[in-house]
């Protein structure tokens, strides 16, 4: 936790953090594969008492997709791939 508070840190700034209390949230990543940081992304923002929390990714592995939805309300995806190994599979250019 202590290495995400150095990062968050150092991301804001001195800018204030974002009140996200009755809001819906959308977090995003551009492949989820074991679900692990799409998982520790949700919790964080569960802990601020959004309205609902919405994961978004154009490709999950099956597992990941598992995982990630039982953490959120809603899964926005296009593809879900049992044999996924990494996101790149599925861009051109990564």
């Amino acid at each position: 936790m202590k290495k995400i508070e150095k990062k968050e840190k150092a991301y804001r700034k001195e800018k204030l953090e974002v009140g996200l209390q009755n809001k819906n949230v959308i977090i995003c990543s551009d492949g989820v594969i074991t679900g692990t940081e799409m998982i520790t992304a949700c919790r964080e923002v569960w802990n601020k008492e959004p309205k609902k929390v919405i994961a978004v990714s154009p490709v999950f592995s099956l597992e990941g997709y598992k995982k990630v939805e039982k953490e959120v309300d809603s899964v926005i995806k296009l593809i879900v791939d049992k044999e996924l190994f990494g996101a790149s599979q599925y861009y051109e250019s990564f």
